[in-house]
């Protein structure tokens, strides 16, 4: 029986919008995005999912970029 495909995670736009802006720490992306607070984490928490987006030392990076994410094959 074969294992069923990968399927790339769905990203939603508020994650999107965020990956923009990174590098960025949480406060910093409230400000920005006009999100609250819980919208930025659930956001990040998708984005560290899909692992684009990672935290170190209290700022979240970007992991790769969308494109580049886009392209790039699921092992």
């Amino acid at each position: 029986m074969a294992l069923p495909e990968r399927t790339r995670p769905q990203i939603g736009s508020a994650a999107l919008g965020l990956l923009d802006r990174l590098p960025a720490t949480i406060d910093e992306l409230v400000r920005a995005s006009r999100l609250a607070a819980g919208a930025v984490v659930a956001a990040l928490a998708e984005l560290e999912i899909a692992q684009l987006a990672a935290e170190g030392d209290g700022i979240y990076r970007a992991l790769r970029t969308r494109s580049t994410s886009a392209a790039a094959p699921l092992l």
